[in-house]
């Protein structure tokens, strides 16, 4: 930022600033301006910085000089003034005039933001200089993308726009490793261009010349790390005796004490009750003003003070075993920021105080060696255990776990060893039991807090929790290995302090044991035993193994597509044949670290139910061999639901949900424990993961036709599937009909030739309506049919369609559906049923039937291999390849019924490189929607308005999506206003994660005003086409990512009088319930405050998938509800600024205004 002329001059480093800080902002302009002097800083490290960046610029430079000889526009830097920056623009645009192919140093100026481009190439798309524009490459030193190169690259494309005329496609870097990424700016602009807006308004807003000080409180943020004003916020906060200082607060809870008049640590440590803020659970009050009293008193002291927290096993001090001869501490350091969406595990460290004191260091400083070093600890661990069978690993925090299982399954390596550390316990975290039984006056649980409890001489100044990070991506800007030496000496003391840790802890476990008189028996050992694997198993991992020989695994996408046809076969086909058993882990893992965590089931645990009581006014029920009992519970986040089955962590009693009050907080639970155990069952968790034996039996049998070379010629359509070819379609080359209806999509699915049809339905489009009468189609010319999915409630929606259809032709056939268990059911629509339904699977080994239909447990049965003409998969978004090709067996043509950018595939696994892959991922790869070529894209959508439409088109599906002229007619009037199409409500809130009082009572107030007042006009029967009828509670839907928000609203709406029941009312449920719904008006309520509050991660809020489901479930009208500063959330990586950059477009095409009704 500069101050010239009376004004400001930014730059897009600026609009940086402000998405990581506003309060930088507010410091930079007044350093701008003279009343602020920015503290020193590492000058000879950003020296260093430069001069490499320069040199790295000036190699890029020779290298165009080289390519392309006398067409390179060179500038020098422009001079300062405003003068100078007028000038070198008008110079830019000249130069763009005359078309050289490089144009180096190129500047922008608009008046407003400053700007010099690196390089300007030349492209052939036509603008207004003639057949040619231009794009930016920035050349930078890292080795991957950041987002702040990102909004670089929108604030010069902005700038080019201006002088040519038309948006630049792309943007372009070059990494300091040489290689250049290409980024399509449609996936960030809308991001940008909101950034841009917000910061022009905030700067504005303050008359910069005037600001004397910043606006904002210095609230800790990510970016303190690496801000030069750090100190002096840190500073500021303990001045104030901040909440914040407060160990282990969240945000929300801040705003909640402040809102209640407690906003100081000293004051929390002595509020009374009657002090809790409404909305806070009386546990959760008392744990923090414990904390706060016990950090008053620390400080008071000057030295650290503890606290024995009383407890029972299986929590706490019942957590550690007994020390043992060769007992290994612990710790690794990884960079999240290496590549997008996957960090980099660079360092395993270890301390072993009975080698003589001995430290080892396994470095990986790339994705290869990662791999190797990977490989290298667990073996080290493996072998260390053979001569030490009672060792544990120590480690602080949950980090070192979740990166050892993450590594086994991305690189498909020592995933056996690892399963062993883990089913044996030797991995023992430390800070489970610091958690559960102690409580510490320091304003951190973390390892440098907590050392100062014990006597640890470091070696090196204690570090911030994430200064690792930051030196090691020095490291890969300037390569100076004194970095990587001190991270090492870093590392060593941690894996130290772990070892002191765990001794103090053994002292103060016999202190608890005195002091509470408890029975602390250590925690069982389990020595290191051989295990070998079943039959089955063995075959598989022989067959992995025979596919994977000599096959090195791609670790890049580039290297994937330039492996050899036969071997990417080889490849993928290996490592889908432990897809299940890495797909399940994650279950087990999460169900064994909840029985380790029990006291985070409550208030942090976002799927369990905890804190259980019975309730012993309410006599048991029998249910044939089982009780039904009835469970009160506090309020908290939970997932489960009725019809869910649980385990109790304690007592591993296992039961069924049969109902839950989510308004009372009661569940009735089945099970068949007696009323003694049933008292004892004061938590539920999500059971461990359902056998996948037979899925993993089908893809054995299709490895083992692969590796006789038998599989193309015994299964067609499962290797085109597998090898992602074309689809044999006799007489046939492009799918796509001219006219996309039942009949043209018949005639291609009857002409299958051994392959598969992918039917991509966007929302609207009918998919099911086609594929039901595609398959009635081939009923009536006497082919076999089965039909599955991943869901019973998805089948039945299909089967359904197909009686219907049938019925209304008055044709039949005998159908067998095969049911899982209560619930799951299938009920005929028809008085005369054409599929009867049962839990067995021995009818559908004979032929007395002509359609079958069943989840995936039923289809990859091997007695049921090719006995289909027919195989349809719908909802095949959510099916993974491994599934789609085990299923594929039972029949000799398949159809995928399905949309990628619906709901997604829910994945639990970390898997080897496009082998946790949808299926249909599979087949589209990087198009957003099927060629013509492969497969059938159903182009109209009969539910949304246009409006609604072009925007899902344009965001989701590459416009191919057309609005039926029909849908002009939606809309819904009010006596003030006609709505139809897109509105943005943006509602102001602070310190929500996943509910929102404000934004509820928005909805609701907009509802109450539709009831009375709104009149809709639709174009489909039964609705009377074009004929205007009121508005019932049946016409809205409210959709939201969080179940604590769709309970708040269904409790405002019922406190207003609204019906609310499933079936009569208005529906208000999660994205994940809605698909394949609509209604005349949506509402999408988003409910976090900002990207502070986001509760689970920014990827689950932001899913794009999630978001089109949501919006597309309207026919007139669709509302996003949020807050405006969700918006500004701050983007780690390209990827999460791609995701905001959907919400951002959204907000600027919608309609806004000051009226009631659907706008604001």
């Amino acid at each position: 930022m500069q101050w010239l002329d009376g004004r400001p001059i930014y730059a897009a480093s600026d609009l940086n600033d402000y998405v990581e800080c506003r309060r930088l902002s507010d410091l930079d302009a007044l350093v701008a301006v003279g009343k602020l002097t920015r503290p020193d800083s590492n000058d000879a490290q950003a020296e260093l910085l430069r001069r490499k960046g320069d040199d790295h610029e000036r190699a890029y430079l020779e290298r165009m000089r080289e390519l392309y000889p006398g067409d390179v526009r060179e500038f020098p830097r422009s001079e300062s003034g405003i003068e100078a920056y007028v000038r070198a623009d008008r110079q830019t645009l000249d130069a763009m005039r005359h078309g050289p192919q490089i144009i180096y140093q190129a500047t922008f100026f608009d008046g407003t933001f400053l700007g010099h481009a690196d390089f300007l190439r030349r492209v052939p798309i036509p603008s207004q200089l003639g057949n040619y524009s231009y794009e930016v490459i920035d050349t930078k030193l890292g080795v991957s993308p950041k987002p702040y190169y990102l909004v670089q690259l929108c604030n010069y494309s902005e700038h080019l726009e201006r002088l040519q005329g038309v948006m630049p496609k792309f943007g372009h870097v070059v990494f300091g490793n040489g290689a250049e990424g290409a980024f399509r700016l449609h996936d960030y602009i809308a991001y940008y261009r909101h950034l841009k807006a917000g910061f022009l308004a905030f700067a504005g807003d303050a008359e910069l010349d005037r600001l004397e000080r910043p606006r904002e409180y210095p609230l800790e943020c990510k970016h303190c790390a690496i801000c030069p004003w750090d100190d002096q916020c840190e500073s500021r906060r303990r001045a104030d005796d901040h909440l914040s200082l407060v160990a282990r607060i969240r945000r929300d809870q801040i705003a909640k004490l402040e809102a209640a008049g407690v906003a100081r640590v000293s004051e929390l440590a002595q509020a009374a009750d009657d002090r809790r803020p409404s909305g806070m659970a009386p546990a959760t009050f008392t744990k923090l003003r414990r904390q706060a009293a016990l950090q008053v008193r620390g400080r008071a002291s000057g030295h650290p003070i503890y606290e024995l927290l009383e407890h029972a096993p299986p929590l706490g001090f019942a957590l550690l075993p007994a020390p043992a001869k060769g007992d290994v501490f612990f710790d690794m350091e990884g960079d999240p920021l290496y590549e997008p969406g996957r960090g980099l595990e660079y360092l395993f460290g270890c301390w072993l105080p009975d080698d003589g004191l001995e430290f080892r260091a396994f470095w990986g400083v790339d994705r290869d060696h990662e791999k190797r070093a990977f490989e290298a600890f667990i073996d080290f661990v493996t072998e260390r255990r053979r001569q030490y069978p009672a060792l544990h690993v120590y480690h602080y925090a949950n980090y070192e776990k979740d990166a050892l299982r993450r590594l086994a399954q991305r690189h498909a390596t020592r995933e056996d060893e690892v399963d062993d550390l883990l089913r044996d316990e030797v991995l023992v975290d430390l800070f489970a039991v610091v958690r559960q039984a102690l409580a510490i006056s320091e304003e951190s649980y973390g390892l440098k807090n907590v050392e100062r409890f014990y006597d640890l001489a470091r070696e090196t100044a204690v570090k911030k929790g994430n200064e690792s990070i930051v030196m090691f991506e020095r490291w890969l800007f300037d390569g100076d290995r004194q970095l990587l030496e001190d991270i090492e000496r870093y590392n060593y003391d941690d894996c130290r302090s772990t070892h002191k840790l765990r001794d103090w802890l053994l002292q103060r476990r016999d202190e608890a044991v005195a002091t509470f008189g408890l029975d602390l028996p250590f925690r069982d050992g389990k020595a290191a035993k051989e295990s070998a694997p079943d039959g089955d198993a063995a075959r598989r991992s022989e067959l992995e193994h025979e596919l994977l020989a000599n096959v090195d695994a791609p670790q890049t996408e580039r290297q994937y597509a330039e492996m050899p046809a036969r071997r990417r076969l080889r490849y993928l086909l290996g490592n889908l044949m432990a897809y299940h058993r890495r797909e399940e882990k994650p279950g087990w893992w999460a169900y064994f670290d909840r029985c380790d965590n029990l006291d985070r089931l409550t208030e942090f645990d976002k799927e369990a139910i905890g804190g259980m009581t019975l309730r012993e006014e309410a006599p048991p029920r029998r249910d044939k061999r089982s009780f039904i009992y009835t469970y009160e519970f506090p309020d908290q986040p939970y997932k489960l639901g009725s019809g869910d089955s649980g385990v109790d962590p304690r007592t591993k009693l296992h039961g069924t949900i049969l109902s839950l009050d989510a308004d009372a907080n009661r569940l009735e639970l089945r099970t068949t424990a007696q009323i003694d155990a049933a008292r004892a069952i004061t938590e539920l968790i999500p059971r461990p993961p359902l056998s996948t034996a037979v899925q993993r039996a089908a893809l054995a049998r299709i490895g083992e036709a692969f590796v006789a070379g038998r599989l193309e010629t015994e299964y067609p359509a499962t290797y085109d599937l597998l090898a992602s070819r074309d689809p044999r379609v006799a007489g046939m080359s492009l799918l796509q009909p001219h006219h996309v209806d039942a009949g043209s999509v018949g005639a291609v699915a009857a002409a299958l030739d051994r392959s598969y049809l992918f039917l991509q339905g966007p929302p609207g489009s009918g998919k099911s309506t086609i594929g039901s009468r595609v398959i009635c189609d081939l009923l009536e010319g006497g082919k076999r049919v089965a039909v599955t999915s991943m869901s019973h409630k998805a089948n039945h929606n299909l089967l359904r369609k197909v009686e219907e259809c049938m019925a209304s032709r008055g044709r039949g056939f005998r159908g067998l559906y095969k049911h899982s268990g209560a619930g799951s059911e299938y009920r005929s629509p028809l008085d005369l049923p054409l599929v009867e339904s049962t839990d067995s699977k021995d009818p559908f080994c004979g032929s007395g039937y002509q359609l079958a239909g069943g989840t995936g447990w039923l289809c990859a049965r091997e007695e049921l291999d090719r006995k289909f003409d027919y195989l349809f998969i719908d909802e095949a978004g959510q099916v993974a390849l491994a599934d789609a090709l085990a299923n594929s067996l039972c029949a000799r043509n398949i159809v995928l019924l399905g949309d990628p950018s619906q709901l997604a595939q829910v994945s639990q696994g970390r898997h080897p490189l496009h082998a946790g892959d949808s299926v249909l991922q599979h087949l589209l790869g990087d198009d957003q929607t099927v060629p013509p070529h492969r497969g059938i894209f159903l182009d109209v959508s009969y539910r949304m308005q246009p409006e609604i439409c072009a925007f899902i088109s344009d965001a989701m599906y590459e416009n191919r999506l057309n609005a039926a002229d029909a849908t002009r007619l939606h809309r819904v009037t009010t006596k003030s206003d006609d709505y139809a199409g897109l509105y943005f409500a943006a509602v102001e809130h602070a310190g929500n994660s996943s509910s929102s009082n404000e934004e509820a009572n928005e909805i609701v107030r907009r509802i109450l005003l539709l009831i009375d007042e709104g009149i809709v006009t639709d174009s489909q029967p039964p609705r009377n086409a074009g004929v205007p009828r009121r508005l019932t509670v049946r016409d809205v839907v409210v959709v939201t990512p969080y179940n604590a928000q769709r309970r708040l609203i269904t409790n405002i709406l019922r406190d207003a009088g609204v019906d609310v029941d499933a079936h009569t009312g208005v529906q208000v449920g999660t994205v994940d319930k809605f698909q394949g719904q609509e209604a005349a008006v949506v509402f999408y309520s988003m409910a976090t405050s900002s990207g502070a509050d986001v509760p689970r991660n920014v990827e689950f809020l932001f899913e794009p998938n999630r978001f089109n489901v949501a919006i597309s479930r309207a026919r007139a009208a669709t509302v996003l509800v949020c807050s405006p500063r969700l918006l500004d959330i701050r983007c780690r990586t390209p990827e999460q600024m791609a995701l905001a950059n959907l919400l951002c477009a959204f907000a600027q095409r919608a309609k806004r205004s000051a009226r009631v009704g659907l706008a604001v």
